[in-house]
């Protein structure tokens, strides 16, 4: 994981805003989302890597995926919350 020192400079890349880790039961979601390749990024393709964690933006209502202890910070990496919603 990311060291929180460490996390508090990070920022949404879309919005500049902070970044908080995904609780663990939405991460869960996400989990189940993608092991049903159900779950897009925002680039349009098909996720099909497991993250070890999630980075959200709340105010953008993006998550960012954590992949081997490295967070992919670019925009088409994220993923949209609302699907998460729809899927529910």
């Amino acid at each position: 994981m990311i060291p929180h020192l460490a996390l508090s400079h990070l920022r949404c890349p879309t919005t500049g805003g902070v970044l908080e880790w995904m609780p663990t039961e939405q991460l869960s979601a996400v989990h189940r989302e993608i092991a049903e390749s159900s779950l897009v990024n925002r680039s349009g393709d098909l996720v099909t890597e497991q993250p070890s964690a999630m980075l959200v933006c709340k105010a953008a209502r993006l998550a960012y995926p954590v992949l081997r202890g490295i967070p992919l910070l670019t925009t088409g990496e994220a993923i949209d919350l609302g699907q998460l919603a729809e899927a529910s």
